[in-house]
């Protein structure tokens, strides 16, 4: 199929020429297997809508004289569409996309395309229709997502790891009468007396750790629930921390989910964080849901339902933790910052807030194992990265959800950030 587009693509860069009966054939295949392909992907990715194209995009397309009637308009969408979808190409560096397909390909279509406007509405539209095809194929090549989830990442690590209960992997750490364990699930909550904390038993060097949670619903703000790797037992004032979040919140509002990697920290104020966060394509109040964290020598991976959000690599030694870290998890108020930079604050008079986990899953290699010990894959190719399915559901996730990344923002002194 991806053969047939790009031998459409090279049809359509003809048409400036001439508009011959071939051609016209290959418009008629395209419209009908495209068509409504292609418009269930955008309404989903709310790029395709009519309503979302701005006046101001228009004018940046075609000149005034080509918007003369219906039929146009809805081409000179599908134009604008056409750009965003070369921006969002750009945005996922390509990492999806074999040679010798580049930006610069797109670029010459664009350019090639927007030339054929004086054929006409009908040319300008199957041209269009083929390089979107293209482009859909190359970008996610099993499966066109919608706004019911994500698209499927072919591969789920939680698999390959078993479930253990509460007292097989860990212990209360601070906390105790704000604990209980009814058969393999915990509930910790926090009141006006004390939140609470658990820690594993064994400290690790590299793993898949993970979880099944359930937030509170209501009034949340101020209150942190977490499941994180720290070795600040060990390292006091110097410690390393990667950090899975959930951010309490007001109602009507979603809880953002924080990811966040910090190496060698000396307190708050010495803290460089290396914060992500997200919305979710679900309410984490319903029901349980899995999240993980990857962590090896070469990368940290963040899933959510074995949905890869981030992944961390590793550039340099500086930048990444190494020392072995024990598994956390832990509710309390931090209504300096949590909700909205803390214009929100924790309000007790909503109390217990309560954080309930179950299905821990602890694979990896402790501190104490030899140096041959090999730990979980996140990805099917067992050496470490991910597949082209995963990293098109991790594109999916981040377009979609993610509302913060350090690397993006001003305030930032990125001289401390050099990964970004």
């Amino acid at each position: 199929m991806l053969e047939k587009s790009v031998s459409g693509l090279k049809e359509c860069q003809e048409v400036g020429q001439k508009v011959t009966g071939q051609w016209a054939e290959v418009v008629q295949k395209v419209n009908d297997q495209w068509a409504e392909m292609v418009q269930k992907w955008y309404t989903s990715a709310k790029v395709g809508k009519k309503d979302n194209v701005k006046s101001s995009e228009k004018a940046a397309c075609v000149p005034r004289i080509f918007r003369k009637n219906e039929l146009e308009r809805r081409n000179l969408g599908n134009f604008s569409i056409l750009r965003h979808v070369r921006t969002q190409l750009t945005h996922a560096q390509l990492e999806l996309v074999d040679k010798p397909f580049s930006t610069h390909m797109v670029d010459r279509a664009l350019k090639q395309i927007g030339g054929l406007k004086a054929h006409g509405p009908d040319v300008l539209f199957s041209c269009m229709a083929l390089l979107v095809s293209l482009l859909l194929i190359v970008m996610f090549p099993t499966s066109i997502s919608n706004a019911q989830g994500p698209p499927s990442p072919g591969f789920y690590p939680s698999s390959r790891v078993r479930s253990i209960g509460f007292d097989q992997g860990f212990r209360n750490l601070w906390g105790s009468q704000h604990q209980r364990i009814d058969q393999d699930s915990l509930s910790i909550w926090l009141d006006r007396s004390s939140g609470s904390g658990f820690k594993s038993i064994s400290p690790y060097r590299s793993g898949y750790f993970g979880a099944a949670v359930k937030l509170q619903a209501g009034y949340t703000a101020g209150v942190i629930t977490s499941f994180y790797l720290s070795n600040n037992e060990a390292h006091p004032g110097m410690h390393d921390e990667i950090d899975i979040e959930f951010l309490g919140t007001t109602p009507g509002k979603p809880y953002t989910l924080q990811t966040n990697v910090f190496i060698r920290g000396s307190g708050d104020s010495n803290v460089i964080g290396r914060e992500m966060r997200f919305h979710l394509w679900f309410d984490p109040t319903q029901d349980y849901h899995n999240y993980a964290i990857l962590w090896n020598t070469i990368e940290i991976i963040f899933f959510v339902d074995d949905v890869p959000i981030r992944r961390y690599p590793r550039k340099d030694d500086a930048t990444f933790p190494l020392r072995p870290m024990w598994v956390y998890g832990s509710i309390w108020d931090a209504s300096s910052w949590a909700t909205e930079d803390g214009k929100y604050k924790a309000d007790y008079s909503y109390q217990p807030f309560v954080g309930r986990y179950s299905n821990f899953k602890v694979g990896g290699c402790t501190a104490y194992e030899s140096a041959s010990c090999r730990p979980p894959s996140g990805s099917p190719s067992g050496s470490g990265g991910l597949s082209r399915q995963q990293y098109a559901a991790m594109v999916w996730a981040q377009r979609n959800y993610k509302v913060y990344d350090y690397c993006r923002d001003p305030r930032r002194d990125h001289t401390q950030t050099p990964e970004c």
